[in-house]
């Protein structure tokens, strides 16, 4: 085989392989998948010993609660929407209003969520990897489905 031959081969290969990395890279990424299954995927309910919630309506008009209760905590847990949602790197900041900030504990704090929840943008904190991780939201899914919790947020002067 000639000389050049042999290059074109070689970059061919190269070619190929990065087209089936980027291929793969994708279907990944463009997977959607329920919020709850995010959940799942990283604590099971019974780990879980408290759930913090916040809930910003600007930067000074904001009302929280702490669930610690297990039936409080179920509660929460049967109650989240399915939101549908895929990997997105490209989910940095959340500009509008409003957002919830949950915080998940687990006992003797080995597992510590944290999410911010917005009307297009899940932003995931893992502080037992110390790995930031976001989401796009996929579905019609509208912030007023939180409100289930609003009862329960207490709001702070």
């Amino acid at each position: 085989m000639p000389k050049s031959g042999k290059y074109i081969m070689i970059i061919a290969g190269i070619l190929i392989i990065g087209l089936i990395g980027v291929f793969l890279y994708h279907i990944n990424n463009e997977r959607t998948f329920p919020f709850n299954e995010l959940l799942r995927e990283h604590f099971k309910e019974k780990e879980i010993e408290s759930i913090f919630i916040q809930k910003f309506v600007s930067a000074a008009d904001y009302s929280d609660t702490l669930f610690t209760d297990k039936k409080d905590i179920e509660f929460f847990m049967q109650s989240l929407p399915e939101i549908q949602i895929r990997s997105d790197s490209s989910s940095h900041g959340f500009p509008e209003y409003p957002t919830y900030e949950i915080l998940i504990k687990g006992k003797n704090e080995k597992l510590f969520l944290a999410f911010i929840i917005s009307s297009r943008d899940i932003l995931m904190h893992d502080y037992e990897k110390k790995e930031n991780y976001s989401y796009k939201i996929e579905n019609e899914f509208r912030l007023d489905k939180l409100e289930f919790l609003d009862p329960f947020l207490v709001k702070l002067k």
